[in-house]
């Protein structure tokens, strides 16, 4: 569902809240034209991404970084912002959306877990986040793909 909603999206994807990979190994795999950022907190969990990235021969494609997502959004460079971001499981949803959009050029794609019980989106606070719902078939897919506006 993932890899579906990045249909148009190329350059870089930063999956936030990386854990054990899902999405963005699955992405790596599908999408080997992509450059793939995993990032996690923990060092355990870094760790063992990297294991996979070596394992995988991944390494011109995916980079592994442990860090926590508010140092990544303080200091991420405007010209090394990505194409898109994902995100399962990461955190509550508005605050997910917000370091998304913090991470994502312009135009750029924030793609998000949904749970199964409907829409928990609120129009006014994505308006101040700078996000748009972003029109995608979701045929069964539990996601929200977002695009920033500014």
């Amino acid at each position: 569902m993932y890899v579906r909603a990045l249909a148009g999206v190329s350059g870089r994807v930063i999956d936030i809240g990386a854990g054990g990979g899902v999405p963005g190994l699955v992405i790596a795999h599908d999408r080997p034209d992509l450059e793939i950022v995993l990032v996690d907190r923990r060092q355990k969990r870094t760790d063992f991404l990297e294991r996979l990235r070596r394992r995988y021969a991944w390494l011109a494609s995916v980079e592994v970084r442990c860090a926590e997502v508010t140092d990544l959004v303080a200091t991420m460079p405007s010209g090394q912002l990505a194409d898109a971001v994902v995100a399962r499981g990461f955190g509550p949803p508005l605050q997910t959306l917000r370091f998304g959009a913090s991470l994502v050029q312009p135009g750029g794609l924030i793609v998000i877990s949904e749970p199964p019980d409907g829409d928990r989106w609120d129009p006014d606070r994505l308006r101040e986040l700078g996000v748009r719902r972003h029109p995608v078939d979701r045929s069964g897919d539990r996601i929200a793909v977002f695009a920033r506006t500014g």
